[in-house]
């Protein structure tokens, strides 16, 4: 992996959820242009939450090129 300042780890499957697919589409079109869509999961209970975004709108803002190699 190649992302200075980070420390990433990959996962690669054959699909998504469609929930997240969906949610992740939803919201990078509420997004526009000038905006990242983020999509926030939150487990009850749980303290801490996860930020997902599109690997492309995080490169375009970063300038940060993650590789995913296969496992």
């Amino acid at each position: 992996m190649i992302a200075p300042g980070l420390a990433v780890e990959c996962k690669h499957r054959e699909t998504l959820p469609a929930w997240l697919t969906e949610a992740m589409a939803k919201v990078r079109a509420q997004a526009g242009r000038d905006r990242v869509g983020v999509v926030v999961l939150h487990e009850r209970g749980k303290r801490d939450s996860l930020v997902v975004m599109a690997l492309s709108d995080f490169v375009a803002r970063y300038g940060v090129h993650i590789t995913a190699q296969d496992d």
